[in-house]
């Protein structure tokens, strides 16, 4: 308990001033610490026990992506210059990262120099932060018809290397919460190896019934919102079609998926989709054939949009461009933004396969290994140069430089958009975590690879729903009742996240 609390009064006190790095670096070694904490308190542990490690998990979990949310709103006047000159020193970082080495040293161009300077100079705007910590409570009251469900995954000590998935339930009048514990992470790796196509589906769909919903069935029964906030590889799990008392969970409930709960909760936000921005109908180059196949759906997303909001802003073609993009969105700040074009996403030191997948395979930071391509994309992928590539890739990280605070959703609407390198409380470093910290209030991604006709039918389903003045998660789960007649394949991978 002591050690607890020490170590939640130095997140609370000393975050502020650390580069991001740095604060993942700590953030690993204290997980590691009370991984046999975890482990004890599951199976042996008494209700006291329970709220205290419930305090440092909510203290803990997605610490660094609030934080870092929260400092750049509190930007003075005082860190600005060095905020400011730090964005600009990582846009030129995320057109050097994907530079081959003969490429920099031509260039005379030292990233590690670079690096080293963006570190410094977040050290510095981040300093004058004001962290006032985290409770160790849930940031707002549960309504009556709610239960939060918050995810972990612990080190199961006395079974090798056995990875075990919890949660802790919280109703409304509780002060202690209950903990619920499902399967080892290899059981869920196995269904998950099986693929999400429509044949496989329905095996995948009783196993994760099984290993998830089984456990909550006392809960489902009382309470018709699902505050869920996943953990490791249930990041990757379609809720919303898994399988309750022979109906898809998603009839009955609302599942609205959060990073974490401590930021507070607003159910009741619509979206004024008269200032919104569209990026589709792009041309990817090279007879728009491989790596990157035209999307003819793309085109009828934009139409479909365009007739329910026609005063919207549209990027396509020679307009999609990183920098341009960038500045456009930085100056219009767009309610909403959909983006139409496929993403990428490459593992680490993974095999490359040409020159540009190989500089983007060596680069350590998860958020500048994955991203959405924009137009021309093949000239440069299959190519055996990257000069100017950075042009025809939006990162992570690039999108984590921008400032979204107007923006209350966006879409992403191409292929496994919501995945990325998994990180053990902060979740997945993907698109949806840098819009996150951009400032956007809720996502739309998906975790596989999804249908071109189907996700028009989808988008199209949405946007009228918001039009007709639903709120984002109203709009999002109408748009999936509607579709349920169709396979889980067809609209069960798309999620929503909001903060």
């Amino acid at each position: 308990h002591e050690a607890a609390a020490t170590r939640s009064a130095l997140l609370k006190y000393y975050y502020a001033g650390f580069d991001e790095e740095t604060r993942l670096s700590y953030l690993a070694e204290i997980e590691s610490e009370f991984a046999r904490y975890y482990s004890m308190v599951v199976a042996h542990g008494q209700p006291d026990d329970y709220a205290i490690l419930h305090q440092f998990h909510l203290t803990t979990k997605g610490l660094i992506l609030e934080f870092s949310s929260d400092i750049r709103r509190q930007i003075d006047d005082a860190s600005l210059p060095d905020f400011k000159a730090w964005q600009l020193l990582r846009d030129s970082i995320s057109a050097v990262l994907v530079m081959d080495r003969n490429q920099r040293a031509s260039q005379n161009i030292v990233l590690e120099t670079m690096l080293s300077e963006a570190k410094a100079l977040e050290k510095r705007w981040t300093r004058s932060a004001n962290v006032d910590g985290r409770s160790g409570k849930i940031a707002w009251d549960l309504a009556a018809e709610e239960v939060a469900i918050d995810f972990f995954r612990c080190s199961w000590f006395g079974h090798g290397d056995s990875l075990l998935y919890g949660a802790f339930l919280t109703r409304p009048d509780d002060t202690i919460p209950d903990i619920v514990t499902f399967g080892m992470e290899h059981e869920f790796e196995d269904a998950l190896s099986q693929g999400f196509f429509p044949l496989e589906f329905s095996d995948q769909e009783e196993a994760f019934t099984n290993l998830l919903l089984l456990p909550l069935y006392p809960y489902l029964d009382t309470f018709e919102r699902l505050l869920i906030s996943p953990s490791g590889i249930l990041h990757q799990i379609p809720f919303n079609a898994l399988r309750y008392r022979g109906h898809y969970l998603a009839e009955s409930h609302e599942v609205v998926v959060r990073p974490d709960f401590r930021s507070s909760y607003e159910p009741g936000r619509g979206l004024d989709l008269g200032q919104g921005l569209v990026v589709a109908d792009l041309t990817y180059g090279v007879g728009d054939r491989k790596p990157f196949f035209p999307l003819p759906g793309a085109a009828a997303e934009l139409d479909l949009i365009q007739s329910i909001a026609p005063t919207l802003e549209v990027v396509s073609d020679a307009a999609a461009k990183r920098s341009s993009l960038m500045s456009l969105i930085s100056v219009q700040q767009p309610t909403f933004i959909h983006f139409a074009t496929h993403g990428f996403n490459f593992a680490f030191n993974a095999e490359p396969g040409n020159a540009l997948s190989d500089a983007l395979t060596r680069i350590s930071n998860p958020l500048a290994r994955t991203g959405l391509v924009l137009s021309n994309v093949n000239d440069y992928w299959s190519q055996p140069h990257t000069e100017g590539a950075s042009q025809v890739l939006l990162s992570a990280y690039d999108i984590a430089n921008l400032s979204l605070a107007q923006t209350e959703l966006v879409f992403l609407s191409g292929c496994e958009s919501g995945i990325g390198d998994l990180h053990t409380s902060e979740g997945v470093f993907g698109l949806p975590r840098s819009f996150l910290l951009a400032g956007a209030r809720s996502i739309v991604y998906t975790i596989w690879q999804i249908d071109d006709h189907r996700t028009a039918q989808f988008v199209r389903t949405f946007y009228e729903n918001v039009s007709a003045g639903k709120r984002i998660s109203e709009a999002f789960a109408e748009t999936q009742r509607s579709m349920m007649h169709l396979h889980p394949f067809y609209w069960a991978g798309f999620v929503l996240v909001e903060r």
